[in-house]
């Protein structure tokens, strides 16, 4: 009979421990460690006695937003965030920048990295000079791409109606001021 009532002592115990630990359970990695069950959306999703938690990685996806496509990433949840143009350095739309446009996105922005080079991925520094100067002999094509991804990023449910920004790095930095001269309604990301 104790031996019967030790047992049901623990049980309860145990019972009560683990009710303390599920009412515990606040983020996507804690529901991993109760071994939630995993549900492969996008975003990754993790279940446990009813109650779901996201996993804090971006969505992140190339898109078609008119003249290119572009390599949007957007935080995980229903926003509004503010929005920004990322433009890329001299070697294009590459694995940098789709890293730095999900960094981003990790920092609660709505990201869109233009593709100013329409696909070319340039292979030494004299294919990407040559990119550079097509693009800078063709002004009006690259300011349309640039506001067709500010267009596309504010017809997006989870974008605020804050101003859209646009930064980027080396040859982006260049267009970052360019922009900010040419009064398409962008502001300089700070």
């Amino acid at each position: 009979m104790k031996k019967l009532l030790l047992l049901a002592a623990l049980v309860l115990t145990a019972c009560g421990s683990s009710d303390s630990k599920v009412s515990d359970i606040t983020t996507y990695e804690e529901c991993i460690e109760a071994k939630g069950e995993i549900r492969y959306n996008e975003p990754h999703e993790c279940w446990i006695f009813g109650d779901k938690f996201y996993e804090n990685k971006p969505r992140a996806k190339f898109i078609d937003y008119g003249p290119a496509t572009g390599y949007h990433a957007s935080p995980v949840g229903g926003g509004p965030y503010k929005a920004v143009v990322l433009v890329h350095a001299k070697w294009g739309l590459e694995n940098d920048v789709w890293v730095e446009a999900r960094e981003f996105a990790k920092e609660g922005y709505v990201v869109l990295a233009v593709d100013l080079f329409d696909g070319v991925k340039p292979q030494g520094i004299d294919e990407a000079f040559k990119e550079k100067t097509k693009v800078s002999e063709d002004l009006d094509t690259a300011f349309e791409n640039i506001a067709a991804a500010a267009k596309w990023l504010s017809l997006q449910y989870n974008t605020t109606e804050d101003p859209i920004a646009i930064t980027g790095g080396s040859f982006g930095d260049a267009w970052d001021e360019r922009i900010a001269n040419n009064e398409l309604g962008l502001i300089l990301f700070e």
